[in-house]
């Protein structure tokens, strides 16, 4: 099974500009919190199957654990309720806003082109006839759409997309991934979209029934067997809505084996989890840490920092997860 690494250095600051990502963290705990007001609507989660034991509470949502060592957030919102929050709640109209667009477009954009060019990276293995479509779902940045428009990789369909797709690329769009079953796409992409699918089994059956047979599933999401959320745990920065699953890396294998898939590359390529670790000790100082890390943090350079980030690459024990998935 293939493994990356990555060794360019990425500044969580760039990242999660702190004036314009508190706002969205403030605004998506509001929108659960006014979700919790329909509990009655709240479904339980189709994966895990087995058991599961209580992990932590987190803005009125109780996250278990499973055996994967995967946390889920159980009873959860609906998809109909998810389909609110990530299209019309006050999180969705800011996130969409130029208040928060204009602080992270910078990095949105270069992000998009290293997608657009990993995406183009394994379409070349796919022995599929190259009028077969790409499927993205959740789209969120126009620029990641013309990044793959630039590589020339075939017709785009975008699912249930959470913009409006630029005119100009001449795209195919769907109001639910389920609903392009049969399609025979060569490929279906889904960028941090998992962590937030009311129905994780359902979801990534669906992109397996989109795909033709060779077809390729590409997704990224966070992870609970990733360092920084292991070491903080309650006190990551992790937060309903956004992350009602946070699948490990076994966790992960074993839900698309489920579903039919055939794992080709399961890598954790995050470059942040030992800077999400000090910026939450900077702004908790009191917070209980295991002594190793408290005292690496506190004595340790940049340089071996970095390589305590290289070294959770290396044995996949990153937070940010990345798959190829192939319908064999």
């Amino acid at each position: 099974m293939k493994q990356v690494v990555v060794n360019e250095f990425l500044d969580d600051l760039a990242v999660h500009p702190p004036a314009v990502y508190d706002r969205l963290v403030e605004l998506s705990v509001a929108s659960a919190q006014e979700l919790r007001t329909q509990a009655d609507q709240f479904v339980q989660a189709d994966w895990p199957t087995g058991e599961a034991v209580p992990a932590f509470e987190k803005h009125g949502y109780r996250y278990y654990q499973d055996a994967t060592h995967s946390l889920f957030v159980n009873p959860r919102p609906s998809p109909q309720q998810m389909a609110w929050y990530l299209k019309a709640s006050e999180a969705a109209t800011y996130r969409a806003s130029s208040d928060y667009t204009d602080q992270t477009s910078n990095h949105i954009d270069e992000h998009a082109y290293y997608r657009a060019d990993w995406v183009s990276s394994v379409a070349v293995r796919i022995r599929l006839p190259e009028d077969r479509p790409l499927i993205d779902v959740q789209t969120r940045h126009r620029s990641l759409l013309k990044a793959m428009h630039q590589f020339e990789l075939g017709p785009i369909i975008v699912s249930e997309p959470l913009i409006d797709p630029s005119d100009e690329l001449q795209l195919t769009q769907a109001d639910t991934l389920a609903s392009l079953k049969g399609s025979e796409a060569r490929l279906v992409t889904a960028f941090n979209v998992i962590e937030h699918e009311s129905q994780p089994l359902a979801f990534v059956k669906a992109a397996y029934e989109a795909l033709d047979q060779g077809g390729y599933f590409l997704l990224t999401t966070r992870s609970a067997s990733g360092f920084d959320i292991l070491t903080l745990w309650e006190h990551a920065t992790v937060f309903p809505l956004e992350h009602i699953n946070l699948i490990s890396v076994e966790g992960m294998q074993a839900l698309l084996t489920t579903a039919g898939f055939e794992i080709v590359e399961i890598s954790t390529p995050g470059q942040l989890d030992v800077q999400l670790v000090e910026s939450v000790l900077e702004r908790q100082p009191d917070l209980e840490l295991p002594r190793l890390w408290r005292y690496f943090l506190s004595n340790r350079d940049e340089q071996a920092k970095r390589g305590l980030q290289q070294y959770l690459q290396q044995n996949r024990l990153s937070s940010y997860l990345r798959v190829v998935a192939r319908k064999a």
